[in-house]
């Protein structure tokens, strides 16, 4: 399946990946991923340091996305893309393409 996005830029495709076990089932996850650069002790005072640090979000957001199995991914407010997201989201088996915000081109 090719992906109709012309405003977009496809980072990756997936190539031979597995039907899923429905093949006419199709779910959808859609997460707000909150940027790293929002997240901050600054703009989250009642939040504790540990949830905040990009490195422990980026394993709950992975088993989050791995154990839901969806068809289809929305992600929201996402930064660190080619860094984290892009080779992640490959090593689970999706096609990314992303968008860059009007109001914040650093975050997709």
């Amino acid at each position: 399946m090719e992906l109709n996005c012309p405003d977009w830029t496809l980072l990756q495709t997936r190539a031979g990946a597995e039907a899923a076990p429905d093949e006419h089932l199709l779910t959808f996850l859609s997460l707000h991923a909150l940027a790293e650069r929002r997240a901050t002790a600054a703009n989250f005072p009642l939040v504790h340091a540990s949830s905040l640090h990009a490195p422990s979000r980026h394993t709950r957001l992975e088993a989050e996305v791995r154990s839901s199995g969806a068809s289809l991914v929305a992600l929201q407010d996402i930064d660190g893309y080619e860094r984290w997201w892009a080779p992640t989201m490959k090593r689970l088996g999706y096609d990314m393409a992303v968008a860059p915000r009007s109001d914040d081109p650093g975050v997709l």
